[in-house]
């Protein structure tokens, strides 16, 4: 085994970031990676050859010492097994102490080593994708679907706070001034009830957070972005409790993915409002 050092991702290292995720073929864009080192560059992090050849990452978000997201965990297959992603992850932690919750999505092989570490699960997500969405004809949805703007995103943003646990208003001020087209509210009655926001991706579109205080507005929002998203690669990631949802996005077109198992250490924040996802932000972001 080479030496392998930890240290401080950079910016000429997104290039190398950005290779290692098309060898996985994972969605992220460079725009993320550096909304990654915006939101705190001490917790974006690689591991190098003593050459310096980058051949790990791992990233994570600290909301407010609440809750911290870990994310972006990816090891050159040609340096697995050598302890690199333990490494990355024990190092990531450490920077965490003083955070009252951690959390992160793991596949069901990496869950067996956060379990190790003393995660606990909270519940298991299922990915759904479509290679081309159709629109959604012949049902009644609700009329009252607007695209998210300035003068509502005050709305999100209270509410998004109370469903996740912690105030994350950059990531969703992000999603909502990028994702021309994908962040929708529903209202009944002129009361929000749900909104959804998403991202453009190097291979498809993702849809997420989608929150909302049942299924038919849920449903409603998909139906008012699908007849932008007409032919498009779609993918998002819902609570696999909802199997009722389920159902209808695989009436819809949708088939599962994989599996995977939101994780926490230390304590659980926002577990008692889980009931209102619909859909996460992503693995990388919560």
């Amino acid at each position: 085994m080479r030496e392998i050092i930890i240290r401080q991702m950079r910016d000429s290292d997104l290039d190398s970031a950005m290779r290692l995720k098309e060898a996985e073929s994972w969605n992220q864009t460079e725009d993320d990676w550096r909304f990654f080192l915006e939101q705190g560059p001490d917790l974006c992090l690689v591991a190098t050859t003593c050459e310096g050849e980058v051949v790990g990452t791992v990233t994570a978000i600290n909301y407010n010492d609440e809750i911290a997201w870990i994310g972006m965990m990816l090891v050159s297959r040609r340096h697995r097994r050598m302890g690199i992603g333990s490494s990355l992850l024990g190092t990531i932690i450490d920077r965490l102490q003083g955070c009252v919750s951690i959390k992160l999505d793991a596949t069901p092989a990496g869950a067996k080593v956060y379990r190790k570490l003393g995660f606990k699960e909270e519940c298991e997500l299922t990915r759904l994708s479509v290679e081309s969405l159709d629109p959604i004809r012949g049902e009644s949805y609700l009329d009252s679907v607007e695209s998210v703007d300035e003068t509502n995103l005050v709305e999100i943003l209270k509410w998004d706070k109370r469903v996740f646990g912690s105030d994350r208003s950059n990531l969703i001020m992000k999603l909502a001034r990028q994702g021309s087209g994908l962040g929708w509210i529903a209202r009944s009655d002129g009361k929000m009830i749900g909104y959804m926001l998403g991202r453009r991706g190097t291979r498809y579109t993702h849809l997420g957070p989608i929150v909302a205080v049942s299924t038919e507005g849920s449903k409603a929002m998909i139906a008012k972005v699908a007849a932008s998203l007409e032919g498009m690669a779609v993918v998002l990631d819902i609570p696999s409790s909802k199997s009722g949802w389920q159902d209808w996005l695989a009436e819809m077109g949708f088939s599962k993915q994989r599996s995977l198992y939101r994780m926490y250490l230390n304590c659980n924040l926002s577990g008692s409002k889980a009931y209102f996802q619909y859909a996460i932000c992503g693995p990388e972001f919560g």
